[in-house]
C-alpha cells in the first residue's frame, strides 16, 4: 500500500508538472493546439487505463478519475477556440511582401474571415502571420508579424473592432504546413492564422 501511495504522489506531481506545458496558452498557434490536443489525448488513455488497476482504486487512493477530468476540460478549452487559417486559400501576400494581392481570392478570404470573428464577438482576436523560407530568419520574423498587422488594420477598417481586440504574432518560417521547396508550398506558408481566444485567456501571448 505504501508503495501505491508513492506511486500515485509521483503520479500527481509529473501530471501537474505536464498539464502546465500542455496548458500554456503564451505561444498559442493551430500547430499547438493540434500537437496539444494530441499529447492529451494519448495521456487520457492513460488515465482511463489507470482506472481499471483493481488495488489502487479498492484502497481509495486513485486520483485518476480527477486528472482524467482535468485532462478532458484542456481538451475541450482547446477545442473551443474557432480558428481560421488561410492556408488552402490563394495567398494574399506574394513573396517578401506585405501588400495584400488586390484580387477576388483576397477579397473572398478576407469576408471569411470577417464573418468568423463577427460570429465570435468578445473574444480576442490572435493574428499570426507565417511566411516561407526565402528570407533570413529574422528578416522572415518581421515580415509574418507586419503581415498580421496588415490582416488586423483591414478587420479594423471593415468592423467595429478596435487596435485593443487584437494580439498580434510574427512566426516566421517557424511553422511550416508544407515543403518550401515548391513555388505551391511556399504559397501555403505564406499565410495567415486566425484564433478566437476565449475571455479569460485574452491576454495571452500579449
Amino acid at each position: 500500500m505504501a508503495y501505491s501511495l508513492s506511486q500515485e504522489k509521483t503520479r500527481h506531481d509529473q501530471f501537474n508538472q505536464q498539464m502546465a506545458t500542455l496548458g500554456n496558452m503564451s505561444d498559442i498557434s493551430i500547430q499547438h493546439i493540434t500537437d496539444n490536443i494530441t499529447k492529451l489525448t494519448d495521456k487520457a488513455k492513460i488515465y482511463s487505463n489507470c482506472l481499471n488497476i483493481i488495488n489502487i482504486t479498492r484502497w481509495g487512493l486513485s486520483q485518476c478519475a480527477p486528472l482524467l477530468n482535468r485532462i478532458n476540460q484542456q481538451i475541450e478549452s482547446y477545442q473551443d477556440i474557432p480558428a481560421f487559417s488561410s492556408t488552402q486559400m490563394a495567398p494574399m501576400f506574394d513573396s517578401n511582401s506585405i501588400k495584400l494581392k488586390p484580387n477576388a481570392q483576397t477579397n473572398e478570404t478576407l469576408a471569411s474571415l470577417l464573418l468568423l470573428v463577427e460570429q465570435h464577438q468578445g473574444r480576442k482576436v490572435l493574428i499570426i502571420g507565417h511566411s516561407d523560407n526565402t528570407g533570413s530568419a529574422s528578416f522572415n520574423m518581421t515580415i509574418s508579424e507586419q503581415r498580421a498587422v496588415v490582416v488586423r488594420d483591414w478587420l479594423i477598417k471593415n468592423s467595429a473592432l478596435a487596435k485593443e481586440d487584437f494580439i498580434i504574432r510574427g512566426m516566421g518560417a517557424l511553422e511550416p504546413v508544407a515543403s518550401n521547396d515548391t513555388p505551391a508550398g511556399q504559397d501555403q506558408n505564406r499565410r495567415v492564422e486566425v484564433l478566437l481566444l476565449p475571455i479569460h485567456n485574452k491576454n495571452a501571448g500579449a
